[in-house]
């Protein structure tokens, strides 16, 4: 089993460089070789303000590169994912934004995000949104329902695991079979 990613860091920084174990292998990511992969049209900000996100596959974790300052919902960014084998970094999707307390799937082909009242971080409305990475779509698979709470939604399997009304349920990603995760108490 692999195991997560090591971030080196500096006083100041937001990583200096990366080291991870996979398998047999080992593998390495400079903060300044990554930032060499930024786009021409500006970005002195990629080189200070990339971050790393580990994501476990269900055998071992992946990692990718994004902005630092794009995450919570300010603006999009890009997403970039990790090759073990070369060390390379690939394309995953031009436009990724991230939304707070936001997840990927094991494939990274989804993320699973809490719909917000307001602020990140201020209080959730208690829906649960999915956004389809490939086809760059989203669709809500719980609607707001206004509790100012989170629903602290997760994948589980082909499932998501969320919380409504302090009690856990459960839909399929397409929003359908949304039922308690528990069955009700007999009277």
């Amino acid at each position: 089993m692999g195991r997560q990613p090591d971030p080196a860091q500096r006083p100041g920084e937001q990583f200096h460089s990366f080291r991870g174990y996979h398998a047999h292998h080992s593998y390495s990511f400079h903060r300044d070789g990554v930032g060499q992969l930024a786009p021409p049209n500006g970005s002195h900000k990629w080189r200070r303000q990339n971050l790393a996100i580990n994501n476990w596959n269900g055998r071992d974790y992946d990692f990718y590169f994004a902005l630092q300052k794009e995450s919570y919902r300010e603006e999009e960014s890009f997403l970039l994912k990790a090759n073990y084998a070369e060390p390379t970094l690939k394309l995953l999707c031009r436009k990724f934004k991230f939304e707070h307390l936001g997840h990927l799937d094991a494939s990274a082909t989804h993320y699973l995000y809490n719909g917000e009242s307001g602020l990140p971080g201020r209080g959730g409305n208690g829906g649960v949104f999915l956004r389809d990475l490939r086809e760059n779509t989203s669709r809500t698979l719980v609607p707001p329902d206004g509790s100012g709470q989170y629903a602290l939604a997760r994948f589980y399997g082909d499932e998501v695991i969320y919380f409504r009304n302090r009690l856990p349920w459960r839909t399929d990603l397409n929003g359908s079979n949304n039922v308690p995760l528990f069955p009700p108490p007999l009277p």
